[in-house]
């Protein structure tokens, strides 16, 4: 559905926001994203975000991530800002369209560039673990088992793949079971994708953390795994950020004895993954194979746990 300036009031209408001056579309990489908008009114402007494209399949963890950022800014935690409607709730609806709208953000998404950064990545991952421990949020978001099940959905995006990149995407499928957690380790809630993406800086402070749409319940050591990507170029790794992420996470949460000796494993589940999601049609379509991670799991492979650890210490 595409939204007119009418349509834009009534959503207004429901919040103390002021009233209306221009808004307009952002372009989003993939037509599978949710449309977001620019919103100016007489209080200022504002990022005005539709659920459409994935609500159904997200929604428990869309509404619940919102709720979440509430929780959050009680804590002063550096989560977006989401605005509450008149009603008091941190989404609206408007003709059965899902929304809500958070503070504008004029800070660019940039990679990591320094130690200083890293372990600000991590020190906040482990605080939002720490502080949202006992959040009500009870089902698992994108998790190890979702991760297998789309890899086995796209076998046929495997078998048509160029063949420089099928051994490895079999080497992925190979190895992808042994990339489990143990049972007995701790769970709290968990981003999903706490990356340079989806984190702002100013100068080495991070200060703002975007996108909570698929937060769910899983190991921490999962969503870890995820912020340690950060540390990959292509074909290598940055020890010294990849060791100022963890550094940071220590700082809120210790790792526990299991975590620590298995590091290797848990940056290898963080690149899989990355590889999974992007085995999408539209994705390979746009970006290429070369552009999805086939070379990082393909170096971290070659490289393997002992001379990991090796350079890790």
């Amino acid at each position: 559905m595409k939204l007119t300036k009418k349509d834009i009031k009534e959503i207004l209408s429901g919040y103390v926001l002021g009233k209306l001056k221009s808004f307009h579309l952002i372009e989003r990489r993939l037509n599978t994203l949710n449309p977001s908008l620019i919103v100016n009114t007489t209080k200022g402007k504002f990022f005005l975000k539709i659920y459409t494209k994935q609500f159904r399949r997200f929604k428990y963890h869309i509404i619940k991530g919102l709720d979440l950022l509430l929780f959050l800014e009680k804590k002063k935690y550096p989560s977006i800002k989401v605005f509450k409607t008149k009603k008091g709730k941190p989404h609206g609806e408007h003709k059965k369209i899902f929304f809500a709208i958070f503070e504008f953000l004029n800070i660019k998404e940039k990679k990591i560039s320094n130690e200083k950064q890293a372990y600000e990545l991590g020190k906040n991952l482990g605080k939002l673990h720490k502080l949202a421990k006992n959040f009500p949020i009870l089902k698992t978001g994108q998790g190890y088992n979702s991760f297998k099940t789309e890899l086995e959905k796209n076998r046929h995006l495997i078998n048509k793949c160029p063949k420089k990149y099928k051994k490895r995407l079999e080497d992925i499928k190979k190895n992808f079971n042994g990339l489990k957690i143990k049972s007995n380790q701790p769970k709290s809630v968990c981003h999903v994708e706490f990356t340079s993406q989806h984190v702002r800086f100013k100068g080495n402070k991070l200060v703002k953390i975007i996108d909570w749409d698929e937060v769910g319940r899983d190991y921490v050591f999962y969503d870890l795994g995820t912020s340690l990507t950060e540390s990959f170029n292509k074909n290598s790794i940055n020890f010294k950020i990849l060791s100022s992420i963890l550094r940071g996470h220590q700082n809120q949460r210790k790792l526990t004895p299991w975590e620590s000796n298995h590091i290797y494993e848990v940056i290898l589940f963080g690149i899989c993954k990355f590889v999974i999601w992007g085995l999408d049609e539209e994705e390979i379509t746009k970006p290429g194979w070369d552009k999805i991670g086939l070379q990082s799991v393909e170096f971290l492979m070659k490289m393997g746990k002992n001379k990991f650890n090796q350079m890790l210490k």
